[in-house]
């Protein structure tokens, strides 16, 4: 995996912009569009405002698509709009509130399971994540399922695909067969430079994730291009599909039992669970799981297998 400061032209009209993001890869695209670009995600502050003040990117930025409510997807939107005053910034409604109010982000997305659980990242942690989501930024239009993006060379559809977060979007090019996906899909999780996952895969909405990888295995993809990920061949993309089903339904399987097996479990318990079942990650990254605990946990006490306790301890059924 190349953990470099970069672009590459995948072909004409369409560009990947990648670069580190700690041990892992973090990639954004632009689209050629009549006048200028579109932007699939904007990285972390300074990721394309960087490369604009060193003249190594060029040309009006028209429309900044915000996969996903992240902070290593908008972060550089705010800065952008600043130089670019007319460029739309568009999401789906159901991330919205949160790629505009990213103290209400690192409350309710990275906070998520504090008030039921009472597990959180330590403050440095939720700091850093505020300050990567840079400034607060306006929203100028929603994205809906079947939306067409105007003025790009190629037909590009916006495809709803929440499990990650509620309104995460994928974009959609039938004629060439190309997906810009985002962190729809999660596989094992992030690799480093070596290919080993780096940290837990953070899908969290469950029933919906597994609803996703369905409708992408239908598609005919001749290349993915993710955020975390280099972009793969649509055989890859295949088998990082199942790869992502596999995981959900192993992790299912590990707490299931556990829980039978002990009758009841804290959150911390099931985290180290999970953790430790995969053994590739250090214990600076175990928070990372809390996403897909907690979704599993909805998912399991949907399915009439646990109840989640006033106090918070997961208890068998």
């Amino acid at each position: 995996m190349n953990l470099t400061k970069g672009a590459e032209e995948i072909r004409p009209g369409l560009w990947r912009l990648f670069e580190p993001l700690g041990e892992r890869l973090l990639s954004f695209y632009a689209l050629r569009h009549e006048d200028g670009w579109v932007l699939f995600d904007a990285g972390v502050p300074g990721s394309l405002t960087s490369r604009l003040r060193q003249g190594v990117w060029s040309g009006d930025i028209r429309k900044a698509i915000i996969s996903h409510a992240d902070a290593d997807h908008l972060g550089d939107v705010a800065s952008l709009k600043q130089q670019y005053p007319e460029m739309v910034v568009a999401c789906h409604q159901a991330d919205r509130a949160w790629v505009e109010d990213h103290d209400r982000l690192v409350q309710e997305r990275y906070g998520h399971a504090k008030n039921r659980f009472g597990h959180c990242y330590p403050p440095e942690v939720m700091s850093a994540l505020r300050q990567m989501c840079g400034d607060h930024c306006v929203v100028d239009c929603e994205l809906n399922e079947g939306d067409q993006i105007d003025g790009a060379d190629q037909a590009w559809c916006v495809l709803h695909t929440p499990g990650h977060s509620p309104g995460h979007v994928c974009l959609w090019c039938a004629e060439t067969g190309e997906l810009l996906l985002g962190d729809a899909v999660l596989g094992y999780g992030p690799p480093d430079a070596t290919g080993k996952p780096s940290m837990p895969p953070t899908h969290q909405y469950i029933a919906d994730y597994l609803k996703t990888l369905q409708r992408l295995v239908e598609l005919s993809v001749s290349t993915a291009m993710p955020c975390h990920w280099e972009p793969m061949s649509g055989d890859m993309f295949t088998e990082f599909l199942r790869q992502s089903r596999e995981t959900v339904y192993r992790d299912l399987g590990l707490l299931h039992d556990f829980i039978r097996a002990q009758g009841q479990a804290s959150f911390s318990e099931l985290l180290l669970v999970l953790n430790r079942s995969w053994g590739t990650w250090g214990e600076a990254d175990y928070a990372h799981y809390s996403y897909a605990l907690d979704g599993y946990l909805d998912y399991l006490s949907n399915q009439g297998c646990v109840e989640i306790s006033d106090n918070g301890l997961v208890v068998r059924t």
